[in-house]
């Protein structure tokens, strides 16, 4: 088995991970969940992706939070902040998968390094995602742990970056939240 790496960037690469991803996280997925590369300047999505030979085995997107992407495109302050401050120093990791045949064999923490690098070069900052109830929450934990995120309690809110609160007060509460900060640029 010989694994590569690599960030899907064409809408052919990207129709390929939403494919993956509808069939291997586990809960349905938004149609249009990867973004187009279109949208690119609007969400700014990182999608890494991990192939065995010419087979997808492990995808990942990290992109802007909802909220900022609203904020951006309607032209507004939020009630709980100016979200465009931030635009460019967050990123959410929305989605990941790896099938079950290459788990446990460091393609996921490969992912996250990968992202992780690319956020770096960038200039993210802060970094979070959450966990669904329907997960393997003590192998996730773990795993998050391992890649150097915070989890939080159940419940616990997404610390304030930038004075902007992240976990908002209608939205559906996760099983978990986890993050953290990114510092300086990668090499």
């Amino acid at each position: 088995m010989v694994l590569t790496y690599g960030i899907a960037e064409s809408s052919t690469a990207r129709d390929e991970v939403q494919q993956f991803l509808s069939k291997n996280v586990g809960f349905d997925i938004a149609p249009n969940a990867i973004p187009r590369p279109e949208h690119d300047a609007t969400y700014a999505p990182l999608v890494a992706v991990a192939r065995d030979d010419e087979e997808l085995v492990g995808a990942a997107l990290s992109c802007r939070a909802q909220v900022c992407v609203t904020a951006a495109m309607l032209r507004y302050r939020s009630p709980f902040g100016d979200y465009t401050v931030a635009k460019d120093r967050h990123s959410e990791l929305d989605l990941m998968a790896v099938t079950p045949r290459v788990r446990s064999k460091g393609v996921g923490s490969e992912l996250i390094r990968l992202l992780e690098r690319d956020l770096r070069s960038r200039g993210v900052r802060f970094w979070f995602g959450n966990m669904t109830d329907d997960s393997d929450l003590r192998a996730l934990i773990r795993f998050y742990e391992r890649n150097g995120f915070t989890v939080l309690a159940k419940g616990e809110p997404i610390p304030s970056f930038m004075g902007l609160t992240w976990t908002l007060p209608n939205a559906p509460v996760p099983e978990r939240y986890f993050w953290k900060k990114l510092e300086g640029r990668a090499g």
